[in-house]
């Protein structure tokens, strides 16, 4: 079931790029939440053939502290402390996408591309530049 574990992965990430162009902190902590069910559910379908007591066991008890539990205390502080209910990116929504976007089509090149992503880094740091095809190309007359 490889299929079912890569399209909850990919709503995981799709959480993460919610959160990044969410203003609201209780539409932030609604994600975080589902984003928590969805890491339990992980568990169950990544051990799709050998599930046993301890996998469940592990699974229900993820959802029920990330998914529940923690996004209720959050909720619950959220309207005991009275605070502002809307937040503000350091660099502004759009920008935030951006760089979200950025990173993600970054770790999929390096992870696309089977290097790990610190030779990928540093391969692109120390480029070489391409040599001419053809010896004559680049050379000016005197």
């Amino acid at each position: 079931m490889l299929w079912w574990t890569e399209a909850v992965l990919v709503a995981v990430v799709l959480m993460n790029l919610l959160v990044l162009g969410s203003s609201r902190l209780a539409a932030c902590i609604r994600f975080v939440a589902v984003q928590g069910i969805l890491l339990g559910i992980l568990t169950f379908v990544a051990h799709e053939g050998t599930s046993t007591l301890r996998t469940a066991f592990l699974a229900i008890a993820s959802i029920g502290v990330k998914g529940l539990a923690f996004p209720a205390l959050l909720v619950r502080a959220l309207r005991e402390a009275e605070v502002r209910r809307e937040i503000e990116p350091y660099v502004g929504y759009n920008l935030s996408m951006l760089l979200g976007l950025a990173t993600l089509t970054f770790r999929v090149a390096a992870h696309c591309s089977g290097r790990p992503l610190h030779q990928l880094c540093w391969s692109l740091r120390h480029r070489q530049p391409q040599k001419s095809p053809h010896p004559s190309v680049g050379l000016s007359r005197a």
